[in-house]
């Protein structure tokens, strides 16, 4: 199965996740430690609460149509909303902001957003503007 797919009791999960990541943030996070080289998105989305769906499963027995009929559907979503959403957190201004808005208070932010160690994150993000602004 590929990334975002896999089978589970008489059912095929289509559940593929969308994130950004800034590469500057990521940086200073690997340096601070390397158990953060595959968790320093900025934030993620599943494409089924994008696509304000309970589930993107289809049964095992779907036909071939039906199972590309949803891959479409998801692949919709993200060309609708799941690249335009992730666009809006690729700089670190725009990252730092997210990563407060979901410290105080993360029903304020978009229902289908989730960010994970916000608060670490924004102490890297604030060190790395920090040194931008010290070289110039």
């Amino acid at each position: 199965m590929h990334d975002g797919i896999e089978g589970r009791f008489g059912w095929i999960s289509i559940n593929p996740v969308i994130s950004v990541t800034i590469e500057s943030l990521r940086q200073a996070l690997v340096a601070q430690d390397p158990s953060w080289q595959n968790s320093s998105r900025v934030c993620h989305a599943w494409i089924y609460s994008l696509g304000g769906w309970t589930s993107t499963d289809v049964p095992i027995s779907a036909t071939d149509e039906e199972t590309k009929l949803m891959v479409a559907r998801c692949i919709g979503v993200i060309e609708a909303l799941g690249i335009p959403l992730m666009r809006q957190y690729g700089c670190l201004e725009k990252a730092i902001e997210l990563f407060r808005a979901w410290i105080e208070n993360p029903d304020d932010v978009h229902s289908a957003l989730v960010v994970v160690f916000a608060e670490q994150k924004l102490h890297a993000a604030e060190e790395v503007i920090r040194k931008s602004n010290r070289s110039t």
